[in-house]
């Protein structure tokens, strides 16, 4: 069975070049905003029209929340924000009132965006320093350099390429931890202790964690503009909770991968559309409802009704891919007592 059979096998729609011709999208070239996409009536799909745009930025961390609680007054007024008016009421699982009244829920939300911006700044920066290395010649001093350990001449892009990788990463796993859920972040949990106490699972070496829930996609889900209002991130929350999606590096969204299965994997997830600004990556259409919405183009409901898409659709497909390729669902792993025992750094907002 080809890979677009196999993908549609699990209603999942590509948006190819014989759709564009359809009428589903309109001035597909090179890295142009793709225009008019109109999703179909499958049930399946949700609603449109927004652009789908190819390799965007992340918005800037704005606070709000921060900003409503320095401008003082009646906190559950300035809560009830025009996006949070206009999502429907089925969606609305967390009233602004009860915000206003939760201190505890308010004290985290308004660290996680302290966090956040902290922590957008530390990547522009070390994306700077990267793309500055990466512009010198391979032979020039501020690139190659002696190693502190090693002792031998080391080429610096490659650590200012991980330093930037790892410092996203745990960004975006920052923003897409739910609030809402008890589930402890362990995606950087030492591993020596689990090849040692359960070498039956973890005794390979080179295995890999892997997101089954993208650490891009749940991240940028939260990252865009419209999502920072603090009513749409706890009621994202919330929905993401009732359709028991898990998200950024905690045990229930994790599997455990060999290192050439886990490339493997991502290759054909970039050739099916779902990685790189392609027609299905989710983060660049979190990103467009944002800018869409913005716009007065679209609703506000279309964050919560692409969410029980991939709840019902995708993750399904996802998780049974990662299978495929060798993966083993950590939360089918006996790791309770080395998982209660680790003392996660993650986050001040965390509860764990």
């Amino acid at each position: 069975m080809s890979w677009k059979k196999e993908a549609f096998k699990h209603s999942i729609r590509l948006l190819t070049k014989p759709a564009a011709r359809q009428g589903v999208i309109r001035g597909v070239r090179g890295r142009a905003i793709k225009e008019s996409l109109r999703i179909s009536r499958n049930k399946n799909l949700p609603h449109g029209p927004w652009p789908l745009k190819v390799q965007g930025g992340v918005d800037l961390q704005t606070k709000p929340l921060n900003q409503m609680l320095r401008k003082g007054g009646d906190l559950s007024k300035r809560l009830n924000t025009k996006p949070y008016q206009e999502l429907s009421d089925k969606y609305k699982y967390i009233k602004n009132t009860e915000l206003a009244d939760n201190k505890e829920l308010l004290k985290r939300l308004q660290t996680r965006e302290l966090e956040l911006a902290t922590k957008q700044v530390k990547v522009g920066a070390l994306r700077g320093k990267r793309d500055a290395i990466a512009k010198l010649a391979p032979d020039h001093p501020d690139r190659l350099q002696m190693g502190a350990r090693s002792g031998e001449l080391r080429d610096m892009l490659k650590p200012a390429e991980k330093n930037l990788k790892t410092n996203t990463r745990q960004w975006k796993d920052l923003a897409s931890s739910n609030l809402l859920e008890d589930d402890k972040y362990i995606y950087e949990m030492t591993r020596k202790s689990l090849k040692s106490e359960l070498s039956e699972f973890f005794a390979e070496s080179g295995e890999e964690w892997h997101h089954i829930f993208g650490n891009k996609e749940a991240g940028e889900l939260f990252l865009n503009k419209t999502a920072q209002d603090p009513m749409i991130t706890v009621n994202l929350m919330e929905h993401l909770k009732r359709l028991k999606l898990k998200t950024s590096g905690t045990r229930a969204n994790l599997t455990k991968l060999a290192k050439d299965p886990h490339s493997n994997l991502h290759k054909k997830l970039r050739k099916m559309g779902f990685e790189q600004g392609k027609d299905l990556d989710f983060a660049e259409y979190m990103r467009e409802i944002s800018n869409s919405y913005q716009k007065g183009e679209t609703s506000i409901d279309e964050f919560f009704t692409m969410l029980e898409v991939y709840a019902n659709r995708t993750m399904p497909w996802l998780r049974k891919l990662a299978k495929k390729h060798g993966g083993v669902d950590l939360k089918d792993i006996p790791m309770d007592k080395i998982e209660d025992a680790y003392k996660t750094r993650f986050g001040k907002f965390s509860t764990k």
